[in-house]
C-alpha cells in the first residue's frame, strides 16, 4: 500500500526471505538450546528489539480514510513524500465547510428546499453498505471469481506449506538437518516468485 506497485516485488522477496532466514535459524538455535523453554525464552529475547519499531511506523492511509479521519490521511501521506523526497500532496477537501457554504446560499436565495428528497446514496445506513459489500465479495463476478480463487490458493498452499513444516521430523534421520534444509530449499523460490511477480501474465 506504501511502497506502491513498482515495488511490490521487492516487498514479497524481503519479507519471506527474512522469514525463511529465522526458520533456518530455528534448528541451529534448538541444537545449542535443546530445552523449548530455554528455546522459548532465547526467540523471545531476539525479537524484542523490534518493538521499538512500532514508534517509527505510519498508520495506514487507508485504514484512516475509512475512518473519515481525512486530516491524519494528510500528515502520514505528506510524511511519505516528504521521505522519498517528493512534494506533499494538496490538503484534503473538507465537506463540512463545503455544506456550510451551500446551505449559506440556500438561505439567501430563500428557495425552500428543506424537505426535498436528496438523491444518491446518501442515506444508505450501515448494514445496507455491508449487505452491498458482501454481495460484490460473493456474487459480483468482477470481485467473487478472484476471491474465490484467492481462497482455494492460500488454503492449498498453506495446507502444503505448515504440513510439511509440521512433518519435518520424518523426512530424515536428522531432525536439525532436515528442518534447516526444508528451510534453505525456500530462498531460491522466493528468487522465482519476485520474476513472477513482475510478469504481465504471471504477476498482478
Amino acid at each position: 500500500e506504501i511502497m506502491g506497485p513498482d515495488n511490490r516485488s521487492v516487498l514479497v522477496l524481503t519479507t519471506n526471505m527474512f522469514f525463511a532466514f529465522g526458520t533456518l535459524l530455528c534448528p541451529m538455535m534448538s541444537y545449542v538450546l535443546p530445552n523449548w523453554r530455554h528455546l522459548s525464552l532465547a526467540t523471545f529475547l531476539m525479537g524484542l528489539p523490534f518493538y521499538t519499531v512500532y514508534v517509527f511506523c505510519l498508520e495506514s492511509p487507508k485504514w484512516l480514510a475509512t475512518q473519515g479521519r481525512a486530516g491524519e490521511v494528510h500528515r502520514v501521506m505528506c510524511a511519505i513524500a516528504q521521505a522519498n523526497g517528493n512534494p506533499s500532496p494538496p490538503a484534503p477537501f473538507d465537506p463540512t465547510e463545503a455544506g456550510r457554504a451551500a446551505g449559506d446560499c440556500d438561505a439567501e436565495q430563500g428557495s425552500g428546499r428543506a424537505g426535498a428528497p436528496t438523491s444518491g446514496k446518501g442515506g444508505d445506513t450501515e448494514a445496507d453498505i455491508a449487505v452491498d459489500v458482501f454481495h460484490q465479495l460473493f456474487v459480483d463476478t468482477r470481485l467473487s471469481l478472484r476471491f474465490y480463487t484467492m481462497c482455494l490458493a492460500w488454503f492449498s498452499l498453506s495446507l502444503g506449506y505448515y504440513g510439511l513444516s509440521m512433518n519435518v521430523s520424518n523426512l530424515g534421520s536428522n531432525i536439525y538437518i532436515s528442518s534447516a534444509m526444508a528451510s534453505l530449499v525456500e530462498l531460491p523460490a522466493y528468487l522465482v516468485a519476485v520474476r513472477a511477480c513482475d510478469h504481465e501474465r504471471v504477476g498482478r
